[in-house]
């Protein structure tokens, strides 16, 4: 698929900023609502770039993954604006995921396996 440089480079990246996030965890914590917020930004427009090649390929209802990369660039817009918001954003955020998938699903998982004992 024509593109697949800016997968590449965006994987990169990720690699690039976790590093520098763990290394000065002080300064990330001040920093990654913007960090979040232009990467987002970034996202949202590769999701659109993706959306047209889609397109373009005769795929339909590839107006959804347009329609999220516009969405994801304007909620990019709001945590670089309001930082406070971005920060308390990644907070519910974290917590949500560890309730979700370690919390429930890891415990569901155990009692469908008992089931099958």
């Amino acid at each position: 698929m024509p593109g697949w440089g800016w997968q590449f480079a965006s994987g990169i990246i990720d690699v690039l900023i976790g590093s520098v996030l763990i290394t000065y965890p002080e300064l990330t914590m001040k920093i990654l609502p913007f960090i979040v917020g232009f990467w987002l930004m970034f996202s949202g427009g590769i999701a659109i770039g993706v959306s047209f090649e889609i397109k373009s390929l005769g795929a339909k209802s590839w107006e959804w993954l347009f329609l999220l990369g516009i969405l994801t660039i304007i909620f990019s817009f709001i945590l670089i604006i309001n930082p406070v918001f971005g920060g308390l954003t990644i907070v519910y955020m974290t917590s949500i995921s560890f309730i979700f998938l370690p919390g429930i699903f890891q415990t569901i998982s155990f009692f469908q396996i008992k089931k099958t004992w």
